[in-house]
């Protein structure tokens, strides 16, 4: 007599997915040479926006902040560099986002990517890692001789996209071989009498149809 077949193992499945939030906000700088030598530690903020659940900002510094020495513009004088972030706003938050920021050509209207983060990171308020991106935007002397800043109008544009926290949820058991990857044993078991009645339906018809042949 044959051994009976072992019982398969259970098998619970669980998925993970991940939502995200993309939002974008052009901020429009007008007598931009006006601005310049206001000063190390001002500068010009764009109002507040919304991707996320979390609130957003535009800063541009025309002058190098002090909190950022030259060693970050590539050893080169505090003068001759712009900077522009992007900055958390949400008082006590923290997001995990990814962001582009650029600037854009008023006379084709396409934005061309400064700085973009190569993968998603965490932006903290009240800490460094607040502001985005942790280098120089651009050079001084190369955005002035720049089609960007024609008629003295410079144009950024940022996009945001924010990572909510992933979700898990509990999905049916995994699949089994046989009758279908997601037929149970016990569906299977109550197969097996209509299978039997199939069977011997099947083998008479052959012998019928073999005693009418001979």
């Amino acid at each position: 007599m044959p051994a009976p077949a072992a019982a398969a193992a259970a098998t619970t499945r669980s998925t993970c997915t991940v939502e995200t939030v993309q939002g974008a906000h052009v901020f429009d700088i007008f007598g931009y040479s006006l601005h310049k030598g206001m000063g190390a530690d001002k500068f010009l903020q764009s109002a507040t926006f919304s991707v996320g659940g979390h609130d957003w900002a535009i800063r541009l510094y025309p002058d190098t902040p002090r909190a950022r020495p030259a060693a970050a513009a590539g050893g080169r004088g505090a003068r001759e560099y712009v900077f522009v972030y992007l900055v958390l706003m949400s008082d006590g938050a923290a997001a995990r986002a990814s962001c582009d920021l650029g600037l854009v050509n008023r006379a084709t209207g396409l934005a061309t990517t400064v700085h973009a983060t190569a993968e998603p990171r965490v932006f903290k308020y009240g800490e460094q890692s607040m502001f985005y991106p942790e280098v120089a935007f651009m050079g001084c002397v190369e955005l002035e001789a720049s089609p960007y800043l024609a008629d003295d109008r410079l144009t950024i544009r940022c996009t945001v996209t924010v990572i909510r926290k992933p979700r898990v949820s509990a999905s049916a058991a995994g699949g089994l071989g046989g009758f279908g990857r997601r037929t149970s044993l016990g569906a299977m078991a109550s197969c097996w009498p209509q299978l039997r009645r199939m069977r011997t339906m099947s083998l008479s018809f052959a012998e019928g149809r073999f005693s009418r042949g001979r």
